[in-house]
């Protein structure tokens, strides 16, 4: 039998743990969300140079995700996130140099 996925439930997810260890299945999701991503990008690309979708139309699809669809996807991330997982000393790394790179450009 077949389970039945939410539309809230992510296709692909990759956790990192507290003890550094990635899960092989983990990086068995990262190879098909990247193919999945750079294929969505390059259909793009080629329906603009071959004038599948007009500049009106872009702009107008481009406000709606920005808008309306990222937003909402990031909410439904944070929500289903299980805090324990978080490798909270990497991203406090991650913030810091970003903050550093932040204030050196400004």
């Amino acid at each position: 039998s077949h389970a039945v996925r939410s539309v809230a439930e992510p296709r692909h997810s990759l956790n990192v743990t507290t003890t550094g260890k990635e899960d092989s299945s983990d990086l068995d999701n990262l190879y098909p969300a990247l193919v999945e991503c750079f294929g969505i990008i390059l259909l793009g690309f080629i329906a603009g140079k071959l004038s599948l979708i007009r500049d009106v139309e872009a702009k107008g699809l481009s406000t709606f995700i920005g808008t309306f669809s990222l937003p909402a996807l990031i909410f439904i991330s944070l929500c289903q996130l299980n805090l324990t997982s978080v490798n909270w000393i990497f991203l406090a790394a991650v913030a810091i140099a970003k903050a550093i790179v932040f204030f050196t450009v400004l």
